[in-house]
């Protein structure tokens, strides 16, 4: 193998840093609050067309 064509090695602090990860899992955070606020809003939209309060 070539050591062009060779990954580079990671500094010893970053071997469980990905950036693009977090950044993913981040997103995936925010997107599971947001329907998360939608179920429950809507589950006390449907208690209210129900009568509840």
């Amino acid at each position: 193998m070539n050591e062009q064509h060779r990954p580079a090695k990671h500094e010893s602090g970053d071997r469980n840093q990905n950036e693009v990860a977090d950044k993913d899992a981040e997103q995936q955070r925010e997107r599971d609050r947001k329907i998360n606020e939608g179920e429950e809003r809507t589950a006390r939209d449907a208690d209210r067309d129900m009568g509840k309060r």
